[in-house]
């Protein structure tokens, strides 16, 4: 459970928004030890739960908080040109998600950043270039890619129509073809994990399939003219 704030200002130059964010919230953990193996329950055959584990899981349960924090930056001078880039820092306080009462270094801070833009290419084809790099404790990650949109509808239409295909690739781990939608306010698209690491082997290049829907609408009346907003 956690809890949301974000904060959004037009820096004064055509376009340019400054955004930061701050999320705070429990965390609930719970686990029953009797329900547990452990290989040094191993009885020459199988795992065998009549023989004690010799673990000491003092904390069955815990609860805690965490905070995130996050900065954005965003330039859009058209309609069809746009640039963003950002970062935020998880796990601010370090929780302890310990099971272990002297294990205490608490939870890594995760460090995100991200980058990306918008450009035409013709009158009707769009580049969409991205990239994010995460990282925490030993563990890193870098996706990198992008997309071709095409603009399938008709000039100054009250509903545009998008067709965006391409796609991200997850350093010596996946490639991640994609395909996406966007008619006026909403927005449908798919994308499948293709293990291309060593770990194909076992996976024979499956991996998962994400879909998106994005709804995009206006909570302002009529009668209030409206903020403008770029779309990333």
């Amino acid at each position: 459970m956690a809890a949301t704030l974000g904060y959004s200002q037009n820096l004064g130059i055509e376009g340019t928004y400054l955004s930061i964010g701050f999320e705070a919230g429990l965390i609930q953990q719970k686990l029953d030890p009797e329900k547990l193996l452990f290989e040094n329950q191993y009885d020459g055959e199988s795992l065998n739960g009549l023989i004690g584990s010799g673990e000491e899981l003092t904390r069955n349960s815990s609860l805690n908080y965490d905070m995130t924090i996050g900065l954005a930056w965003a330039y859009a001078p058209d309609s069809y040109t746009s640039f963003y880039a950002g970062g935020s820092l998880g796990h601010l306080n370090r929780p302890n998600m310990s099971f272990y009462d002297g294990d205490s270094d608490g939870l890594d801070m995760k460090y995100t950043l991200y980058a990306g833009a918008e450009f035409r290419m013709s009158g009707y084809v769009s580049a969409i270039p991205r990239a994010v790099i995460l990282k925490q404790g030993a563990h890193s990650e870098l996706n990198v890619g992008g997309y071709i949109k095409l603009n399938l509808s008709e000039p100054r239409s009250d509903n545009p129509f998008y067709l965006s295909v391409g796609g991200m690739y997850r350093w010596k781990d996946a490639a991640i073809p994609m395909v996406r939608v966007d008619y006026g306010p909403v927005a449908v698209g798919i994308s499948y994990d293709l293990n291309v690491s060593s770990l194909s082997v076992a996976s024979n290049t499956q991996g998962g399939m994400e879909l998106t829907f994005v709804y995009k609408g206006n909570s302002r009346g009529a009668d209030i003219s409206p903020i403008p907003c770029p779309t990333f």
